[in-house]
């Protein structure tokens, strides 16, 4: 009996132990004085009518705040050494105006992470005196101000993220005294004065990555930025720099592995001929807007030293002294993964050589050249890892290669609109089970659609094959385009009725079927496409009934509808809900040619809040001709 009872008091002391250790959080959890401030920093986040971090609070078994959601806590001396409160704040709450005191932060002595990005936050003020934070990101919030930094207790700051807010005016000395950062991100901001040409950016030696993209910034780079010897990355695209193009500059910059510009107000001469001994370069990117910069990679020709991943060119003055010829120094690139050459005007054969070289492409672009002929692709070439391929707007005129739904069997998107092709239409693009968007548009393509093609491609959701001399059904027979969100066949040679090839894409938002040889009545399970906003049947011969009867949610239709046994050729706008269109536009659709009317359509589909348009198109009410006026009149 007296057994029992020593055995039942030292269980008792022993949960009394359990509470004084466990319960308060003192010895095993976190402290109080911690736990208490966190407590103070959801209610913050959640002003005024919030409800995130529900982890955060009194009533937990042991009120441990390193067990909560988005803390972490040191093993040692369980006090908080990170905190993760990105996308913390409600989506609801973001047009309610609200700030941080930096002074919440100081019970976290030994914080080496803060993470508060996207929350919607206009100002965290006060001093930020963390002698530990080595890793504080403010990007996409809403500053309009730099936060301060005590210099005396951000000694370890290391990384330091303030893209995608609205920042103005110049780079605080506060930021650029931080000289223990190595990563400094600025882009997407409103910064626009004079980069300072000593001092400013060049203190910050150990930088390893700076972006200040998309900014205003102005005035000419600082020549010094080429003593920053330990970056590695740096983009300084869409800004309103001027000047003679520092190639200098770069050329110093040896460890360098991406380098992002933009033409901005340059002028001068750019030969990458001054990178040839940057070794380490794996990623080349410059976009161009005005001609005042001439690009060269001929004058004097070279071998690099590099590897790249990514290099691309866009809109640019290239090798105009050269003949406009492709860059020869591609030659000895192998491992490219990226590559873009777009409205650059450059001219020759059908660079096939470059598919063969680099068999880990995943995007090709080679839009808006003067590239011809012979198109040919190796037929024992397997680019599994390919998924964009756009070669559109060049005058190549030749046969699509047979065999190009084996070449490139994962493609996604594959545009070779506007390049004057011919022939038939390969069977084996029946092949590429993964392609989401096909555009073949505008070029000399003739004969039926294979059935290998409407039956193997099930993730379509774009088709354009307009402006061709494609003929036999709209689409063949047995079709298995479920997923098909816009059709555009028109102006071909498409004959007969309207056959059931379209009947199973019941996704359709789109229909362009204009400018063909069809005819007969309109059918019965086109009232099965709930979804079709948009509907183009002119200058057929099709008779029917006013397809709004069968299709509530069509917006536009280009059509009128005449009974039974008359032709259906003539085109109107008819708009039941005063229009969809008109705001994403920004006038009437009305003034839209269907080029115009295709991009639009299609931009808009990717947008999931289509809906939240709609409150802006009741101005094409006004511009709307009357149901039974023709378009072209």
């Amino acid at each position: 009996m007296g057994y029992s009872v020593r055995e039942e008091v030292w269980w008792v002391m022993a949960i009394i132990i359990f509470i004084l250790l466990g319960f308060n959080g003192e010895a095993e959890g976190c402290l109080k004085e911690e736990r208490e401030a966190l407590l103070k920093l959801k209610e913050a986040f959640n002003f005024p009518n919030g409800s995130s971090l529900t982890s955060w609070n009194n009533h937990t078994f042991s009120a441990d705040c390193c067990t909560w959601e988005a803390v972490k806590c040191d093993n040692s001396t369980h006090r908080v050494i990170s905190l993760y409160l990105s996308d913390t704040r409600a989506y609801e709450l973001r047009h309610i105006k609200w700030s941080l005191n930096a002074s919440s932060f100081l019970p976290f002595i030994q914080l080496q992470t803060l993470l508060l990005d996207g929350n919607y936050l206009s100002e965290l003020f006060g001093d930020i005196r963390l002698v530990n934070l080595k890793v504080l990101s403010l990007q996409d919030n809403m500053f309009t101000e730099f936060p301060y930094f005590d210099l005396s207790h951000s000694r370890n700051l290391d990384l330091l993220l303030l893209d995608g807010n609205n920042l103005e005016g110049s780079i605080p000395e506060s930021i650029t005294s931080l000289t223990s950062l190595t990563v400094l991100t600025l882009s997407n901001n409103r910064l626009n004065r004079s980069l300072p040409q000593q001092g400013g950016l060049c203190n910050l030696k150990n930088l390893s990555f700076l972006d200040l993209a998309v900014n205003e910034f102005e005035g000419q780079l600082p020549p010094c930025l080429g003593n920053l010897t330990s970056l590695y990355t740096l983009n300084i695209e869409v800004n309103n720099f001027e000047g003679t193009f520092p190639s200098s500059l770069f050329h110093s910059l040896r460890s360098l592995t991406a380098l992002v510009l933009s033409d901005d107000n340059f002028n001068g001469l750019f030969s990458l001929s001054s990178l040839a001994n940057n070794s380490n370069l794996k990623v080349f990117s410059i976009s161009c807007s005005n001609t005042n910069l001439k690009l060269e990679t001929e004058n004097p020709p070279f071998i690099p030293s590099f590897q790249l991943r990514v290099f691309t060119i866009g809109n640019c003055t290239l090798n105009k002294a050269n003949a406009k010829r492709i860059p020869t120094f591609l030659l000895h690139q192998y491992d490219l993964l990226n590559l873009e050459l777009s409205n650059t005007n450059i001219s020759g054969g059908f660079p096939s050589w470059l598919l063969t070289n680099n068999t880990k492409l995943s995007d090709f672009n080679l839009t808006h050249n003067l590239f011809i002929g012979p198109f040919e692709l190796n037929s024992t070439l397997k680019l599994l890892q390919m998924e964009s391929f756009d070669i559109s707007s060049n005058p190549i005129r030749d046969d699509i290669p047979s065999h190009i739904g084996f070449i490139f069997p994962n493609l996604i998107s594959l545009n070779m609109s506007s390049t004057l092709l011919r022939g038939c239409f390969p069977a084996s693009i029946g092949e590429m089970r993964q392609l989401n968007d096909l555009d073949l548009s505008n070029n000399n393509l003739s004969g039926y659609l294979p059935q290998e093609f409407g039956q193997g491609n099930n993730e379509l959701r774009f088709l354009k094959l307009s402006n061709n001399h494609l003929s036999g059904p709209c689409l063949p027979i047995g079709s298995n385009f479920t997923s098909l969100l816009f059709l555009d066949l028109n102006n071909n040679n498409f004959k007969g009725k309207l056959e059931g090839g379209v009947m199973n894409s019941t996704e359709l938002r789109m229909l362009d079927i204009s400018a063909n040889q069809l005819s007969g009545e309109l059918p019965s399970w086109i009232g099965n496409l709930q979804h079709l906003s948009y509907l183009i049947l002119s200058k057929n011969s099709l008779t029917g009934e006013d397809p709004y009867k069968h299709l509530k949610s069509l917006s536009m239709v280009c059509a009128s509808m005449k009974p039974v046994g008359a032709n259906l050729d003539e085109v109107l706008w008819k708009t039941p809900d005063k229009g969809m269109l008109d705001a994403a536009s920004g006038g009437s659709l009305i003034d839209l040619t269907a080029e115009e009317a295709w991009e639009l359509i299609k931009k808009m589909a990717l947008n999931p809040s289509i809906a939240a348009l709609t409150t802006q198109l009741n101005k094409l009410a006004s511009h709307t001709p009357p149901v039974g006026t023709p378009l072209d009149s």
